[in-house]
Order: C-alpha cells, then structure tokens, then sequence
C-alpha cells in the first residue's frame, strides 16, 4: 500500500508542478542570467535600475539565474517549465526516500505529504526557493542514512553547500547540519564524529561563491533588511506571517484549501515536537522547532519548513497510530480510513488541477501547460514600451520593473522586485511616488517623461493612473488588461497618440449579448464544475474593463467587460462590475440582472448578496434615464 499511496501523491505532485509561469520574478532571474552569461562575472553594483547605480547588488542566487537564462534560450518557455517540473519531482523523490528509510507506514506519509503539498504548492515559482527545497531533501537522505548506521556518502554536504552558497539562502543547510551533529553530540558525548568533520568543510564550502565572506555572510544581511517588521514586510504579503492572514480569494497566499492545510500541518508538527522531546529524538524535535518557527516569521518560509518538517512528522503520527489502540482492529481500521480519506481526495483534485478547475476556484491564473502568463506578467505592456523605445526617465511600480528588466533591457527601471538592493529608504520614496496627492513633489524631484503601471490588482497603481488621467498634461498612450502607459505632453514623447478605447456599446447590441446570460447553475452542475472545468476565470478582459471603469471610463469599460462574460460566464465578477457601470450609466435594468445574477452565481459569497441588494434598490429608487 506505501507504493501505491507514493503513486498518488507524486501523480499529483507531478500535475502541480506542471504549470505556466505567472510570477513577475522570472524576468528579474532571467535579466540576472543574461547579465552574468554576457558579462562573465556577477555584479558588484545593481545593474538594472537609473536611480539606485551606487547600491551594492550582491548576486547570491546567481547560478540559478545562469542555468535559468540558459535553459530559456535552448528551450523556450516549456524547457522553463521543464525545469520547475524536474526540481519539484526530485524533491519529492528524495523525501519519500526519506520516509523509507525511516519506516514510516502508508497512512502517516500519505496525510503528512498531502498536507504539506497542499500548504506550499502555490509556491511552486521558478525562484531559487525551489533549489533549497531541492538541496534540504537532498541533505535530510545523506543525514538520515548516517543516523542509522547506514552507508553514506558524506562527502556529498561539501558539494550540496557549494550549491546552496551560489542559489539561494545557504544557512538553512548550515541549519540542517547543525541540528544533526548537535543531536550526535548530546547522544555520543563528543564533536569527534564524522559528521562533525563534514559538517565543518561544508560551513567552509560556504565560502566558495564569487563575493567571498561577504557572500557567505549576506543571508544574514537578508534577515536584517528583509524581516516581517520592516517597511518591507508591512507591504509585500510573502514577508508576514501566514497566521496574521485570512481567507480570501484576492490574497497571495490565502486561496482557502492552502491556508487551511498550512495550519493543520503546522499544528501537528508543534504537537510532534512534543513527542520527539519526549522520546529523545532531539534532531526531529529541533528540526519541527526551528523551521516551524521560520514560517510563523514570514510566507516564504512555509515551502522550507514543510520540506524539513515533513519527515518528523510522519515520524510522529505513525507513532500515535501504533499507541492509539490495544485492539489491533481499531487501529487498522483508523489507519485504513485516514489513508483512504487522505488518496481519495488527491485522486479528486488530480483531474481538478489537470482542468484547471482547481486553479480557478481561487481565481488564480495558473494553468496545466507550457505558457507564460501575458496578463499576469504584463507582457503586451512591456513589449508595446520595447516598440516604442521610450525617451527620457520613466516611473514604473515595483511588479512591472520585475518584468522589464527582462523584456526591455535597453531602458533601466526606477525600480524592480529586489528589495535587497532597494533599502527602505528608497521603497519609502517609491511608496510616496505612487501617491496621487504627493504627485507634484515627487514630479519636481524626479521629472518622470513616462509612467508605465501594472494596475491589475494593484490599488495604488489605479490611484495613481486616475491621477494622470486628469491631468492635462499627461496623456494616456497605451492601456490594456495588465497595464498602463501616460506620457508627458510636453515631453520627448509627446507625439504618441492617446491609447485607443474600446468602443462603446449600442443599444441592439447590448440586448442580444445580455440576451445570451446562461441561467445559475444548478447544486449538481455547481459540483460537476468543482470536479472537471476548463472554463477560465475572468482574465484580461475584465480586468481591462474594472480598470477603465475605476478611471470613469465606464462607456469603454462596457464592452470588455461583456466580453468577460462570454468567456467566464459562471463566475460572479464580471456581472457585479458590469452592474456598477450600467448603474453609473443610468441603465436601470441592465444594472438590476446583472448584479442580481451576480449574487445568485456566488450564494456563498458572504459580501456580495448585500452590495448587490443595495445597488438594486437604489437603482429602482432612482429616477429613470431621459
């Protein structure tokens, strides 16, 4: 059964790890490998950016980067997925090897794993995170085979921090030794070990990295600069921490199954950590201790700590299985049943994730394919600037600077995704950039001749472009589902043309489309969705339609927004949105269907029924359109 059970788990795994790539990032490691392929050397001084040239840029992630770049030139996209695919799978294999060396039995892998895959999936981003993943399991299987007197190659710790010095935050790893040779010591009364000796050649092995001791010690720059109290951590979701977050599809991180598998696992390791101590295995009980409180520091974290956790945790719940019973027959059936509960339910969210169902339930744009995400990395944005080759200095949010560094190398950003680089004190001077009411002083210091925006699901961007938008001396050049370009009237670009709108809606037209909105589903079509449907979340076209109408656009905001309805007719944005703009539009009937169907596609939704009872009754209680 523990084969079978494996065979699952990794079938899933495998179809998670399978997915397009959404996260901004990607261009920042893929202008970090170009520079260093073009360049051969790292960067002392940030590159990529016109207003931060004096900043020291330390590229601890850079052969990540390298083989990055590399794999997209020889292989596009699909060898980019490829890659996230293969260090996703390779992390599993290693730590189900784990779980056999440490006997485990079916039932405790299967709910540990299941629960620790559900609570970090959504990391599953081409980011160096995924090497530490990699690198920690691969650690744990040359650990876990010198604990029992088994064989090990311990040589391989040198190699493995070599890597991790030169990928990502290599002190877990140095955390990982630490614990084992602490736990040798206290049972062996001595530092004279084997392990102990490799241990020390991998701390040195640390110091094999281009920058030296200051590569070796930057990490702990990172967790000064980079901490969940910072200015940092007061914006940018991945740096709180998962308890202080609740349940909510907009969110990162909090899509509902993940948050909630997250703190199951976490609230088991914390009970297993009790249980090691008394049972004297200090390793696993240090291991739950000391990476458990990692992710109680800041999201990122959790990927890490389920990795390192995992197999003390089975550990634990396998041991609670053998003492939950004297009757041997109410302990098989237990263990019976959880193993049954625990691959029924990946085997039901396999053909979720192959669908995309699963995915869209938190209105997430993954996908089961090879692509990137245009709308989530702002792509038609980003190549309409690359076409156009912009003259002078331009403004760009953090997101979009991500994505430009990459797309649009000719033109440095005003800033991207490094907060390392950054500093507080010039994110605190880019926070007050995108303030409408701090526009004029910010104008005057820096004498911006473009501004380039990522405003899908940003507030602060939208703010900003309905500042532009009235102001006459900025006009709007270019605007679509992800982005938005103004430039200055009188400056170097001026002779653009303003953007194009979508064009208005006719009446004719407007009731046959409407016309054509399929009924609510019903409790059986709502359940046979929740298992198998390609149909998307609303994309591109609605967000180009909520974001025209926040800027008062709401003649052009009609048209795309009817366009999200065709193509995402069962989900309940699209309708609530449209109902606001033929609210503001005067057009009573209309505004009454949609934000009526809205409440009834979402019954659930414990915000909508309300806004969409109230906006009826004040559109009937207005007086009609002439």
């Amino acid at each position: 059964m523990r084969r079978v059970s494996a065979a699952v788990l990794l079938l899933l795994t495998a179809a998670l790890a399978w997915r397009n790539v959404v996260d901004v990032d990607v261009g920042l490691h893929l202008a970090g490998g170009r520079y260093v392929a073009l360049h051969g050397a790292v960067p002392d001084l940030d590159p990529f950016t016109w207003t931060l040239r004096d900043h020291a840029y330390v590229a601890y992630h850079w052969a990540f980067q390298l083989v990055l770049y590399a794999v997209d030139q020889l292989a596009g996209v699909r060898g980019l997925v490829s890659l996230r695919f293969a260090l996703v799978l390779a992390t599993a294999l290693l730590l189900l090897d784990v779980l056999r060396l440490r006997a485990v039995g079916a039932m405790a892998g299967a709910v540990t794993a299941l629960l620790a895959l559900l609570s970090i999936e959504w990391r599953f981003t081409l980011r160096p995170e995924l090497v530490s993943w990699l690198l920690a399991a691969a650690q744990l299987a040359v650990l876990e085979r010198h604990r029992r007197g088994a064989r090990s190659a311990l040589w391989l710790l040198p190699c493995i921090q070599i890597v991790w010095a030169n990928s990502h935050v290599h002190v877990l790893g140095l955390g990982l030794l630490g614990i084992y040779t602490l736990e040798e010591w206290v049972r062996h009364g001595t530092w004279r070990s084997r392990l102990a000796a490799w241990s020390g050649v991998a701390a040195l092995a640390s110091l094999v990295n281009p920058y030296g001791v200051a590569g070796a010690l930057y990490p702990l720059v990172l967790w000064t600069r980079l901490s969940g109290g910072s200015l940092f951590g007061e914006h940018i979701t991945e740096l709180v921490s998962p308890l202080s977050i609740g349940p909510d599809s907009a969110g990162s991180f909090a899509t509902g199954i993940q948050l909630s598998a997250y703190r199951a696992f976490f609230l088991l390791a914390a009970i297993a950590c009790v249980t090691h101590l008394r049972a004297r295995r200090l390793a696993d009980a240090l291991l739950l201790a000391v990476f458990g409180g990692l992710s109680l520091l800041a999201v990122r974290n959790l990927g890490i700590f389920a990795v390192a956790a995992l197999p003390a945790v089975a550990t634990a719940l396998d041991d609670w299985l053998s003492r939950a019973s004297a009757d041997s027959r109410l302990r098989h059936w237990l263990g019976d049943g959880l193993l049954a509960l625990a691959l029924g339910f990946a085997l039901l969210c396999i053909p979720r994730v192959v669908s995309g169902a699963f995915y869209a339930s938190d209105r997430r744009p993954d996908r089961f394919e090879a692509s990137l995400c245009r709308e989530c990395l702002g792509l038609d944005t980003a190549d309409w600037l690359v076409r156009q080759n912009l003259s002078g200095r331009g403004l760009n949010d953090l997101r979009f600077g991500s994505v430009l560094v990459w797309r649009d190398p000719a033109h440095p950003v005003f800033i991207d995704g490094r907060n390392e680089v950054t500093g507080e004190a010039f994110y605190a001077r880019y926070l007050r950039a995108l303030d409408p009411e701090q526009w004029e002083q910010t104008q005057r210091s820096f004498a911006f001749d473009y501004v380039a925006l990522m405003h899908r699901g940003d507030l602060r961007a939208v703010a900003l472009a309905r500042r532009l938008r009235d102001d006459p001396d900025w006009r709007l050049a270019h605007v679509d589902g992800a982005g938005v370009v103004f430039v200055r009237v009188s400056g170097p670009n001026g002779s653009l043309p303003a953007a194009r709108l979508p064009l208005p809606v006719e009446r004719g037209e407007r009731q046959r489309r409407l016309a054509r909105i399929p009924p609510a589903p019903s409790d059986l079509e709502r359940w046979l969705r929740w298992l198998w449907s390609s149909e998307l979340p609303p994309g591109t076209a609605h967000a180009l339609g909520n974001f025209l109408a926040r800027l008062g656009e709401n003649a052009a905001a009609e048209r795309p927004l009817l366009d999200s309805i065709e193509t995402s007719p069962h989900f309940y944005e699209p309708y609530l949105d449209l109902g606001l703009v033929y609210r503001d539009l005067g057009l009573r009937r209309a505004a009454v269907r949609c934000l009526r169907h809205a409440a009834a596609l979402a019954p659930e939704h414990e915000d909508l029924a309300p806004i969409a009872a109230l906006e009826a009754e004040r559109i009937r209680a207005a007086p009609a359109r002439p």
